[in-house]
């Protein structure tokens, strides 16, 4: 059961928050947070609680903003329903994520607040034999803390293996509002819509889960972005990569991943293109289910 739910349950950490770095492409979702998870394996029946912590710091605070480090909290909720649809389990996830963004410059920001809440629902499918596939489909609430001030649409497809203790997955995101948004009631002004892929491939040995990661976003269009430049077309984006090691301790799981960019194109690169804002992410995951049914007993059969 708890090697099943290191693969599964764990796809209900994807933490469902704000973008991993102000330089990276516009998502709302975070790229990466699903990385080490395999969203579309259906969950048994029960309640999961599932925290993501992160952290990042670019390798300098370039750009008017000087945006540098950002960390990340998600605490999310997770409800495998005893329904199913067209033999895929319905499972229905909520997460209220909070973040930590630091400017480096004097009297710049440095606010912890809570982000853009999460409402989805996740059809997941057991094909057999490893193999299995799912689609997520959330709506995020507005929020005026960064770029975030309209109702947002957060669809996710996820496909992959996981068996014989392998964890083979691809997930891919995309980002889109309801909408034009319009003003400037937080750090952007103008938005696109985005999107991401998140790549794992680990080993089970025993309890011990070792293994790489990746992810990558990008903007679909481009954007006017009025907090740097006046009438300047940005179009984000970033691929990172890196490793995990994951433990199962029975009652509680936890991963830890550290992942680095090895491409980023953002804000200050575009406007004088000499800024690195490439990022180093470490993240930690805690899985632990509260309720998980109990399976049925084989039913009796009389002997005569």
């Amino acid at each position: 059961m708890n090697k099943k739910l290191i693969a599964t349950v764990g796809a209900a950490a994807f933490a469902l928050t704000m973008s991993a770095s102000v330089s990276h492409a516009t998502m709302i979702a975070q790229p990466g947070e699903t990385m080490g998870v395999a969203l579309g394996a259906p969950l048994p029946e029960g309640v999961f609680a599932v925290d993501l912590e992160d952290y990042g710091r670019r390798d300098s605070a370039g750009g008017p903003g000087n945006f540098r480090d950002l960390g990340v909290n998600v605490p999310l909720i997770a409800w495998s329903t005893p329904w199913t649809l067209m033999d895929s389990r319905i499972e229905v996830l909520y997460a209220a994520p909070f973040t930590h963004l630091d400017s480096s410059s004097a009297g710049g920001l440095n606010r912890l607040d809570y982000y853009s809440q999460l409402l989805a629902v996740n059809i997941a499918h057991d094909f057999g034999n490893g193999f299995f596939a799912g689609l997520l489909l959330g709506i995020r609430s507005p929020d005026s803390f960064l770029h975030v001030d309209y109702v947002a649409a957060d669809i996710r497809p996820s496909f992959g293996y996981t068996a014989n203790g392998y964890n083979f997955v691809a997930t891919f995101y995309y980002n889109g509002a309801f909408g034009s948004k319009t003003g400037n009631t937080g750090l952007d002004n103008g938005r696109s819509d985005a999107v991401a892929v998140d790549l794992t491939a680990t080993k089970k040995f025993d309890k011990l889960e070792l293994g790489f990661v990746g992810n990558a976003s990008t903007d679909v269009n481009d954007r006017s972005d009025n907090l740097y430049a006046n009438g300047v077309n940005i179009r984000e984006g970033h691929v990172a990569l890196g490793g995990l090691i994951g433990y199962d301790f029975g009652r509680f799981t936890v991963q830890g991943m550290v992942t680095r960019d090895v491409a980023a194109r953002g804000k200050a690169i575009a406007l004088n293109g000499s800024t690195s804002e490439k990022e180093t992410r470490g993240w930690l995951r805690i899985i632990v289910p509260l309720w998980v049914a109990p399976k049925a007993a084989p039913a009796v059969v009389a002997r005569y």
